[in-house]
């Protein structure tokens, strides 16, 4: 099932559910299924990318619309919040949905407020159904397979994507024609594989947190907001020595990044 079909299910109609989907870009649950790891990065701007589309927020507002737009909101929290309970074999508690969803629509009701746009997206009854979670299960096992992955796969690639590594082509010839699989050695070699982690450092922690559950409990204790804000807490934090589980991997996987990339070894 995929959301035109379930909100469809719920009572709304197809050409709405179409409209509302493409100017919200698909919601979060697209963001978060078709992203490069670590998956749950793309939660590090929640909820502002349904505020992006406020432009579009009269007519999202208007019956109908306004409905496609809390079954989307709806879908991306269940999903959200369904995986880390899965991940963290705890169950899903429905007035933390509910809670997710009042303060999405409180946040769009203020940016549209301060930019006088009327009328808006409101919350209306919130429905879950079980269809809201087959959502859950492709998440489940995406990040499964993405966490139980070397994550130095992942590092590599970031490497190679990264802007640290297009200026290193622009500056330095030999490196375009570094292959991916040599491109943490040839930050290394160029002295820019710290300027690479430190850039990157955001996009470890939520590795490290994905890999050590930090992030899903997080999550869970305290909002995808709040989560977030405590996973990057964290890793600041083990960056600056102070250890447990999660600083431990950090600085696990970051020294393996050194050592991987020393040319000398």
């Amino acid at each position: 099932m995929d959301y035109i079909a379930l909100a469809e299910r719920m009572g709304v109609d197809r050409e709405k559910a179409i409209y509302a989907y493409r100017r919200l870009n698909g919601g979060y649950f697209m963001r978060l299924y078709y992203a490069k790891p670590p998956t749950m990065y793309k939660l590090h701007d929640w909820p502002s990318y349904y505020l992006k589309a406020s432009k579009h927020f009269p007519k999202l507002g208007d019956k109908g619309y306004n409905e496609a737009v809390q079954v989307l909101i709806t879908l991306d929290v269940v999903s959200i919040l369904g995986t880390s309970s899965v991940l963290e074999n705890k169950p899903l508690q429905e007035q933390k949905i509910r809670d997710h969803v009042r303060e999405t629509f409180s946040l769009i009701k203020r940016e549209a407020e301060v930019k006088s746009l009327y009328p808006f997206p409101e919350m209306g009854e919130v429905r879950i159904t079980q269809d809201f979670f087959s959502f859950i299960n492709d998440l489940v096992k995406k990040r499964r397979e993405e966490d139980s992955a070397d994550p130095l796969t992942y590092l590599t690639d970031m490497a190679y994507e990264s802007d640290v590594m297009e200026n290193l082509r622009k500056e330095r010839p030999w490196a375009r024609t570094i292959s991916r699989k040599d491109s943490l050695r040839a930050l290394m070699l160029s002295e820019k594989l710290e300027e690479f982690i430190n850039s990157k450092r955001v996009e470890i922690f939520y590795i490290v947190g994905q890999r050590t559950g930090y992030i899903d409990r997080a999550i869970l204790d305290y909002g995808i907001r709040g989560g977030i804000a405590k996973l990057v807490e964290e890793g600041e934090r083990a960056l600056k020595g102070e250890t447990d589980q999660f600083g431990r991997e950090l600085l696990r996987i970051i020294e393996a990044v050194r050592e991987v990339s020393n040319y000398l070894k």
